[in-house]
């Protein structure tokens, strides 16, 4: 797991720097079931999310 540190920082503007992994987390999906990182990574190979900024 690549961890962020001082040397790994946000570039401003340009969102995370390449190789920076998300920590552990757990929300509700759509269905509203606890999911985590660790489940989602146990039966796939990576996650992608993407974060994006809405103007609704």
């Amino acid at each position: 797991m690549v961890l962020m540190s001082e040397n790994n920082t946000y570039a401003k503007n340009r969102g995370l720097s390449k190789g920076t992994t998300a920590p552990e987390f757990s929300t509700r999906d759509a269905y509203n079931n606890k999911i985590s990182l660790n489940d989602i990574l146990k039966n796939n190979r990576g996650l992608l999310i993407d974060f994006f900024r809405g103007t609704w």
